[in-house]
């Protein structure tokens, strides 16, 4: 069987794994798993096979990996078997959300995500710029304190506790799912920036979320589920095969770029251009008024949602080509590292 063949019978199953799951989490995990394709695809087979042996080291494997793993792939290939745990890492830190009791630890919520602010008006931007809530910083040392980080330090910290020698390979099979997952997050517009108000949102519009669409859900969610929405199989395979067809010089290129803060204001540049439009702004301009009572809803058009799907499989092609790039840089052996990392200052990383 050629891998192009093998490459759509693995998306022919996930779609129907991922049609048998409730959709607030399918819509994600669907997103986590193209890119995560993606990535797999740029990987050459002996890291394919390194960045297996690590997972097995996972602390939760045989309950979150093996358990889980659908009969179709586990009496499949082995290349088809291990593309599935690739794309199961990279939906892994979701998965963690509902853990309680002692692997609780293992959830980290502000992790993914930071807000930039998107300010509604000149009259939000003077009240609130210089007394932000939100954790809008870069900087990370080792004390920063976990509960607190956002995903630019989160990425930050797990770059470090990779390459480092002192860390399980236990620990490290963790860092890597929430490699793979962050990567992907940081690619979602509305998971690199909130819009703020004087009044209705001064402690941001959570990415969206207090946001309504008039048809169904909110901001945020609409743009979570850009690349599968409704478990149609031609949709799925179309989204997650024609992503790189579609944008075909953007992974190459986008692979060069090393740098989280780059791909951070690439995401919020599209925030403020893309997402946030002046009929969402409008509708938050009017709330202004009365904010005691209900935001009205907004309704995107048509236009609005090409566009948004053209977005949402560029930034696909993107991540999954940096985190194919990622893993080659952050799992290299630590005598062939082209320079040394400082741990303690965030800019300094090894490529």
């Amino acid at each position: 069987m050629t891998s192009g063949n093998r490459y759509r019978l693995l998306i022919l199953a996930i779609v129907l794994v991922l049609s048998s799951a409730t959709p607030a989490t399918a819509w994600n995990a669907c997103g986590h798993r193209v890119v995560a394709l993606i990535a797999w695809r740029q990987l050459a087979p002996e890291k394919q096979q390194a960045v297996i042996e690590l997972l097995k080291q996972h602390p939760r494997y045989e309950q979150d990996f093996g358990e889980r793993m659908p009969d179709v792939f586990r009496d499949g290939s082995a290349d088809d078997r291990n593309a599935w745990l690739f794309t199961q890492a990279a939906v892994w830190p979701d998965v963690a959300r509902g853990f309680k009791g002692e692997n609780e630890k293992y959830h980290h919520p502000t992790w993914h995500y930071i807000n930039l602010p998107v300010w509604l008006n000149d009259d939000a931007e003077s009240q609130l710029q210089n007394n932000l809530s939100a954790n809008v910083s870069s900087e990370w040392n080792a004390s920063t304190p976990s509960a607190e980080m956002n995903v630019i330090q989160a990425l930050a910290r797990i770059e470090d506790q990779l390459q480092s020698p002192t860390v399980s390979d236990s620990d490290k099979a963790v860092y890597l799912c929430w490699l793979l997952h962050l990567i992907g997050d940081l690619h979602q517009p509305l998971h690199s920036s909130a819009l703020f108000s004087a009044k209705r949102f001064r402690q941001g519009d959570l990415g969206g979320n207090a946001i309504k669409v008039a048809d169904d859900g909110n901001l945020h969610s609409r743009w979570d589920g850009m690349l599968g929405n409704d478990f149609l199989l031609n949709d799925i395979r179309r989204r997650a095969a024609g992503c790189e067809a579609a944008n075909p010089k953007v992974g190459a290129a986008a692979a060069q770029s090393t740098d989280p803060e780059t791909w951070l204001q690439e995401s919020h540049e599209i925030a403020k251009s893309i997402v946030y439009t002046d009929a969402v702004l409008t509708v938050v301009r009017q709330g202004e008024t009365d904010s005691d009572q209900d935001l009205g809803k907004v309704t995107l058009s048509d236009d609005y949602l090409k566009a948004a799907g053209n977005i949402a499989q560029q930034r696909a092609v993107q991540a999954g080509h940096r985190l194919a790039a990622a893993i080659e840089r952050q799992l290299a052996p630590a005598s062939s590292s082209a320079e040394h990392c400082n741990v303690e200052d965030h800019v300094s990383r090894c490529t």
